[in-house]
């Protein structure tokens, strides 16, 4: 007999199990000598592996909607890493998605945690960086939905081409390279540049976001 458990302080004591002996009706106690022995097996949900990876699953991804190349990073939590059969997840495209970034968003900031504990649904998260510094012409250029009003460095409005490449290009391979079904949810998130165009993808696209 095997009973299963999230955790062991989730199993009930030995002493107040009963399992059947086989002999009609009889039932024999869990302690009593010469009676059958019950063993108890925890089966934890994520088996010997407790965290999730962060890892470059695509490195250097050609976009044909912004004619460029970029690493695309991805968070996996440790059940979709041990458990490999095709399922829909919950997938979270991060802008400015770093490999650190993922890092700190999936552990210091606790959804790796979170998601072991049960708390937050089997979500994976997408990485898609911006390539080059902060003042890079190519941020601005991907993260800003318009055109700028006054003479600047760089150009700008080039959201709907950077959403085009998320939605057509990135997620649906990564979700075939990570065998997940393409009617997972997908969403965005991002700060600063990154988090206005999460809110513009919302607003823009919210049969996909």
């Amino acid at each position: 007999m095997a009973l299963c458990a999230e955790s062991a302080a989730a199993l009930p004591s030995p002493r107040s199990l009963r399992a059947r002996t086989g002999r009609g009706s009889e039932w024999a106690g869990g302690t009593a000598a010469g009676q059958q022995q019950l063993q108890l097996v925890v089966a934890f949900p994520y088996f010997g592996m407790r965290q999730g990876l962060v890892f470059t699953l695509l490195p250097h991804l050609y976009s044909p909607q912004l004619d460029n190349f970029r690493n695309i990073n991805v968070y996996v939590p440790s059940s979709l890493k041990q458990n490999p059969i095709s399922r829909a997840v919950n997938v979270l495209t991060i802008n400015d998605g770093s490999v650190h970034y993922l890092q700190q968003l999936a552990y210091a900031g606790g959804l790796d945690h979170a998601m072991l504990t049960g708390a937050v649904p089997e979500t994976i998260m997408i990485g898609v960086p911006q390539n080059g510094s902060e003042t890079d012409c190519q941020r601005q250029y991907e993260l800003t939905f318009s055109s700028s009003l006054t003479p600047s460095r760089c150009a700008s409005g080039g959201t709907d081409f950077y959403l085009s490449f998320i939605r057509n290009t990135v997620v649906p391979a990564v979700l075939t390279a990570l065998n997940i079904m393409p009617d997972s949810e997908v969403s965005m998130a991002g700060v600063s540049y990154g988090g206005l165009t999460a809110c513009y993808a919302a607003a823009a696209m919210p049969e996909y976001f």
